[in-house]
């Protein structure tokens, strides 16, 4: 009897178990990102269009920080490019409930909710957010827009023309106004 084939047989398998060990110890070596790698990272990501990835960071950074809001933000917006709106629209509300108006993303938040809720056909609560950002920043051109437009689906077209001649006032040239000043005119 031939025992060679036998001993490689031996050695071929000691390599691959002490392989497949090293491979899997290897992961659990590895420093894990910080809150600050991932959400830098992720931004980067967001920059280059890969979403996805971004997500992933994102999503890492949130369970590190739990309490960032502009970490929650970043991750509304990139779940809503990916077509996540019920997620988003999750984390923009619990956002808006942590925030006490003093993050860098309060307005832009609102203003993501308001398009969420005029999409859904709740222009009340559309209305009531950017409210809010007019009251904070009065020359908001995407606010004045949409309340504008809430409020023509609201059959409030006086109100609307308010909305109207200011976002025209602040910028002459904005076609959505003047697509809906016209339409005001023809309805009148």
């Amino acid at each position: 009897m031939d025992c060679r084939p036998r001993l490689i047989d031996y050695r071929t398998g000691a390599v691959l178990i002490l392989l497949a060990a090293t491979l899997l110890g290897l992961p659990a070596c590895r420093r894990k990102a910080t809150f600050e790698e991932n959400y830098s990272g992720a931004l980067e990501n967001i920059k280059r269009g890969k979403y996805q990835l971004a997500q992933i960071q994102l999503r890492q950074a949130y369970i590190q920080s739990p309490n960032n809001i502009e970490t929650r933000y970043q991750l509304a917006m990139v779940q809503l490019k990916l077509q996540e709106d019920n997620s988003a629209y999750s984390l923009l509300r619990e956002a808006e409930e942590k925030d006490h108006h003093q993050s860098s993303v309060s307005v832009p938040i609102r203003i993501e909710l308001a398009k969420l809720f005029i999409a859904a056909k709740m222009y009340e609560q559309a209305q009531q957010r950017l409210i809010w950002v007019l009251q904070k920043e009065p020359r908001n051109r995407d606010a004045l827009d949409m309340l504008a437009k809430a409020l023509l689906y609201m059959a409030q077209p006086e109100a609307a023309k308010e909305q109207i001649d200011m976002l025209l006032a602040e910028d002459p040239q904005n076609l959505d106004g003047r697509t809906l000043d016209m339409a005001l005119h023809l309805a009148a």
